[in-house]
């Protein structure tokens, strides 16, 4: 799989940096927005926090559809059926093993040959070499979430990206809303308006 222990090096560091940024808005922010009735913030931005989080966890955990390599005797099989051949160093004659037809819902596709999992592959299906494994509707390789994006986690991966876009832009407003009110108490102190909302500048941008 994509997984190895070194992965949650990665998603412990990007759910620190989450939750770090979003508990300096919500100490920071949120107390003054509260005192003046504006609650839908810290309802929005409490219920896209959730969705981020989730959806991340999704999206790095979830398995993003690795084609399990076949064993040794698959691998012979396969190298028979197909008249593939290698020489003593490995190196495959023909060069390019040609490609091979499948029926997938009963649709013939072409498939053509992997060299490092040494089997055909899914239509749609690409090599990762971060990974290397190969991965059915592969996307890319997301080192945000240090996992491959493919057809089984594909849709976590979209609603993460939608939910800490949405979650960023609440906090941009929040911050713009929270500086707004402080000037109103600040405003003929610059210097002290500016220095309680260094905080907001800094997780707002």
């Amino acid at each position: 799989t994509c997984w190895t222990y070194k992965s949650w090096g990665t998603v412990v560091g990007v759910l620190t940096l989450i939750l770090i940024l979003s508990g300096l808005h919500i100490g920071w922010d949120f107390p003054i927005l509260v005192k003046n009735h504006h609650f839908y913030f810290p309802i929005l931005f409490g219920i896209a926090l959730f969705y981020t989080i989730l959806n991340y966890l999704f999206a790095a955990l979830h398995d993003p559809g690795v084609l399990p390599r076949p064993n040794a005797d698959e691998i012979l099989q396969i190298e028979k059926e197909q008249n593939i051949q290698t020489d003593l160093n490995g190196n495959y004659f023909p060069s390019v093993p040609p490609p091979t037809t499948v029926l997938v819902k009963n649709f013939p596709y072409s498939s053509t040959y992997c060299y490092t999992c040494r089997t055909y592959r899914l239509p749609r299906a690409s090599h990762c070499s971060t990974c290397n494994v190969c991965v059915q509707n592969f996307d890319h390789h997301c080192p945000w979430i240090n996992n491959c994006v493919g057809l089984l986690n594909y849709r976590y991966f979209c609603n993460f990206i939608l939910s800490i876009s949405a979650l960023c832009f609440i906090a941009f407003v929040g911050c713009g809303v929270a500086a707004y009110l402080r000037w109103d108490i600040y405003k003929n102190e610059i210097g002290l308006f500016f220095a309680y909302n260094i905080p907001s500048f800094f997780n707002g941008f």
